[in-house]
């Protein structure tokens, strides 16, 4: 089954998404040759946009595109994409750790939060996230159903989705709770069924049983964690309180307390306090060092589920 793959983000608050056709991408800052080769179809084009473009030449007019994101975090050809055939002839989509050289990128690709091996590959699936580096932009995998472009997400687990998409659900009442995080908006989704917003379907299917459902938000509350490191050590705070926004939703708690580690509770409080208050009068390696505890609790907690 032929499929069209779909990468879909937000910047500036406003959706975007672009449909995969070629084989191979490239998802990053262009590199000299690139650069030279992507002038004559992208008008404007600087070394410091984010852009996904084909692996391979020649690339026309359509075939490439800006996303509206400028960073020095994101590697030239930060991550490489592939539309390749899978069993029965079924089409998957693939995303590799590629950096300049193909060795891997300088800050690392991220798939639902959790960082990739330099040069490791890993499939994808409807709903999954790719971010590049811990504090870079955010893309959503999606696919073409006739003619509609699908996203499939569960219920009563955090999910990241573009700003417009969540908004709408939100008004539309289908969200427990949300945490806007900038580029993305984070929530949990309290209603199963197909649901159309800002001219996406998000299928959202039942819960996943409870063993699941503790690990994946456990595990989610472990990436955010993780990452925040990563942006306090390259003295990026105000990023790293921005991801940390997550904590502030209950369905972490709720988690937590069903776990029943108080020690691990009062940690995750405290570092809750910090994250509420918008970090104000913090050092640095202090935060560091609570979000260093609670991580190391938690990878505890999810090795005894």
């Amino acid at each position: 089954m032929v499929t069209d793959y779909v990468l879909v983000w937000s910047v500036k608050g406003r959706d975007r998404e672009f449909i995969l056709r070629r084989s191979e991408y490239f998802l990053g800052r262009p590199s000299s040759e690139d650069l030279r080769m992507l002038t004559s179809v992208i008008e404007g084009l600087s070394p410091f946009d984010v852009l996904i473009y084909p692996a391979t030449p020649p690339v026309r007019s359509g075939e490439a595109s800006l996303t509206g994101f400028k960073s020095l975090t994101v590697s030239r050809r930060h991550a490489k994409l592939i539309v390749e055939k899978g069993r029965r002839n079924v089409e998957r989509l693939v995303v590799i750790d590629h950096g300049p050289t193909g060795e891997g990128s300088r800050n690392g690709t991220f798939v639902n939060g959790a960082k990739l091996e330099r040069g490791e590959r890993r499939e994808l699936k409807e709903g999954d996230t790719i971010r590049l580096s811990a504090t870079g932009p955010t893309f959503i995998v999606g696919i073409k159903e006739r003619g509609e472009t699908v996203i499939r997400a569960p219920t009563n687990v955090p999910v990241e989705l573009p700003v417009g998409i969540a908004n709408t659900l939100i008004r539309k009442g289908l969200v427990l709770e949300s945490e806007n995080l900038g580029d993305k908006v984070v929530v949990v989704l309290g209603s199963a069924g197909d649901h159309v917003a800002q001219g996406v379907l998000v299928k959202s299917v039942a819960s996943l049983d409870e063993f699941k459902r503790r690990h994946k938000v456990l595990t989610d509350l472990l990436n955010t964690l993780y990452n925040a490191q990563l942006a306090i050590k390259d003295n990026e705070v105000d990023k790293a309180l921005t991801e940390l926004r997550k904590l502030r939703m209950d369905t972490y708690w709720r988690v937590l307390s069903e776990v029943g580690d108080k020690a691990l509770l009062r940690e995750y409080r405290e570092l809750r306090l910090i994250v509420e208050h918008g970090g104000a009068g913090i050092p640095k390696d202090d935060l560091l060092n609570k979000a260093c505890v609670l991580c190391e609790m938690l990878k505890a907690v999810i090795e005894g589920l």
